[in-house]
């Protein structure tokens, strides 16, 4: 009797405990949509940061407890894996975009894929793989969200096409490579720019350059200088758009920004 009360019970010692640990809450959505809430997940940190967030002994010992760590390669998370695996050796490091081909910009990988809708169906793939290795007892449920994500993705996807497909889309002027993958799979004309202010021998070269190519939209991260950036679009007549690819709510956030770029945002 004891054995057959220990047996129904070790499901829920198994995961009662931290089991799946992520580093940003942007990351935790991709691990929700597969793995609802069958399996306890934990974020490191409450918002992504560029800048490394300092962690206790006590918050890496608690930390590490964790079955798997699934991450993006992103530089902190690096060295998260780094100082986590180090107490725990067993922790199990998994790269969510493994097996996807990586755009380079100056020889290093770009590492923004999931931006993508079609490279996340790929991304959900890894993780859903992962989890029934950890959880077989829940193969089902993994399978059937797993599913309706994908089908989510195609969904989103068909419909920024048909959107896009029925808007004279403008030239863009970025700062950074956060929207590198989204310009591929949508053929958006991106045009980089230097992170600097604008000589004021530069702007009329950069006004006729803005009209030639059809330029009406500046893209930038949420982040950046309201001065620098107003600079270029005083300058140029163009529009700011400001995007964080690094939001929690990834459908709302894509849906969000293709209705940025294809209708006329506030300044």
């Amino acid at each position: 009797m004891i054995k057959i009360v220990l047996l129904l019970l070790f499901p829920f010692f198994l995961f009662s405990k931290n089991v799946l640990l992520v580093s940003y809450p942007f990351e935790t959505y991709f691990i929700k949509q597969i793995s609802n809430d069958l399996i306890d997940l934990t974020q490191i940190s409450n918002t992504y940061t560029p800048i490394e967030k300092e962690l206790s002994n006590a918050s890496l010992k608690r930390l590490s407890k964790s079955k798997i760590y699934f991450h993006f390669g992103l530089d902190s998370e690096k060295n998260y894996a780094k100082l986590l695996s180090e107490i725990n050796p067993d922790l199990k490091i998994v790269n969510m975009s493994s097996g996807i081909k990586k755009i380079k910009n100056d020889d290093k990988e770009n590492l923004y894929v999931w931006t993508d809708p079609l490279l996340v169906r790929d991304i959900a793939k890894n993780i859903y793989e992962e989890l029934i290795l950890i959880d077989p007892m829940n193969k089902n449920n993994y399978f059937n969200n797993y599913n309706r994500f994908l089908n989510k993705l195609d969904n989103e996807f068909l419909k920024i096409k048909r959107q896009l497909y029925s808007t004279e889309l403008s030239g863009i002027f970025v700062y950074d490579e956060n929207w590198d993958y989204l310009a591929k799979r949508f053929r958006l004309d991106l045009y980089k720019k230097e992170k600097r202010y604008i000589k004021a021998n530069e702007i009329n070269e950069l006004a006729s350059y803005t009209v030639k190519n059809n330029i009406k939209k500046v893209l930038i991260d949420k982040n950046d200088k309201n001065d620098l950036v107003y600079t270029l679009s005083n300058n140029t007549n163009t529009q700011i758009v400001r995007h964080d690819i690094f939001d929690k709510s990834w459908d709302k956030n894509l849906s969000n920004f293709f209705d940025s770029i294809t209708n006329t945002p506030n300044k």
